[in-house]
Parts: structure tokens; C-alpha cells; sequence
């Protein structure tokens, strides 16, 4: 199997990782690992150089701390706060906050659609990128308003192209 990425490139990202994790010593894998599609684990391993990493693990993590480093993500004392981008292109949205659940545009065009459903005992199909939070809008909607909704789930179907 060929490498991906070269070493001198792989510790270079690491480095910086780590170099601007030590000027942040609130922040942990796991909160690097909210804004990729890596579990903290997978973070935690590649920053201690527990594997090398291929271009998307490199390229996620990285992608991850530019952002904080900008300032678009993990803000320093940001526990109370949260910023939601929806889209690169596009500033920062406030986002309603219902206990630890964040009403989105994605988790509300998804209770309409479950509510279509409950109401005409109908099959829906949600999909949408990755990380979204397509589960999380399906459980809080279960949890608010589908109680007596028997089989409202998500079925996780991965796209090959």
C-alpha cells in the first residue's frame, strides 16, 4: 500500500497541531474531533504520532484547527456559546437553543418532515452530508413530539462516487 502523504509532511501538520494546542490547553481531541467526521480517539492517536494518518485524516484535523485559529470555531470561554456555520461561503448563524439541542435549518426541515410523516403515516427519506446532525434532529423530535411514533429512525446510507 502507498503512503498517502509523506513523513516530513505528516509531522509538519502534527507539529502544528500540537504547537497550537499548547496555546490552548482548554481545548482536547475531543473538541477537535466535534468538527471533523473523526472520533477523538482517531485525534488523540494522531497527535500523540500513534499513526501517520492519510490525506483525509491530516486534512480534517488540520482543517479543524485552521478554523479555530481563525476564530470560527472553539473560541476561547466559548462553553456558552456556540457558532454554527452552515456553509464556508456564508457568516455565522444564531441558532435557537432548546436544553443542549440546537434547532438548525437541517433539524427543522427535518421535524417537518417527520411530522408529515406522523400525520399521513407516510415514509420519509432525509439526507443530507455527513456530521449535519440528521441523528441528533431525529432523537430530539422522538424526544419532543414523536413519544407515541413507533420506527422514526435513521438509516445511515453511505454514498460511493
Amino acid at each position: 500500500m502507498e503512503r498517502q502523504l509523506t513523513d516530513e509532511a505528516v509531522n509538519k501538520a502534527r507539529e502544528e497541531v500540537r504547537e497550537w494546542m499548547r496555546s490552548r490547553p482548554d481545548v482536547t481531541a475531543a473538541h477537535i474531533g466535534q468538527y471533523c467526521t473523526l472520533s477523538d480517539g482517531t485525534v488523540r492517536a494522531w497527535i500523540a504520532g500513534g499513526f501517520p494518518g492519510g490525506r483525509d485524516v491530516v486534512g480534517q484535523i488540520l482543517a479543524a484547527v485552521r478554523r479555530a485559529k481563525a476564530g470560527e470555531i472553539l473560541a476561547p470561554g466559548g462553553q456558552e456559546s456556540v457558532t454554527l456555520l452552515v456553509d464556508e461561503e456564508k457568516r455565522p448563524q444564531k441558532v435557537a437553543r432548546v436544553g443542549k439541542f440546537y434547532e438548525t435549518q437541517t433539524a427543522r426541515r427535518i421535524g417537518e418532515i417527520l411530522d408529515f410523516c406522523a400525520e399521513h403515516a407516510a415514509i420519509g427519506v432525509c439526507t443530507a452530508a455527513f456530521g449535519v446532525g440528521k441523528t441528533e434532529a431525529v432523537r430530539e423530535w422522538r424526544r419532543r413530539r414523536g413519544r407515541g411514533v413507533r420506527g422514526a429512525g435513521v438509516l445511515g446510507i453511505q454514498q460511493h462516487g
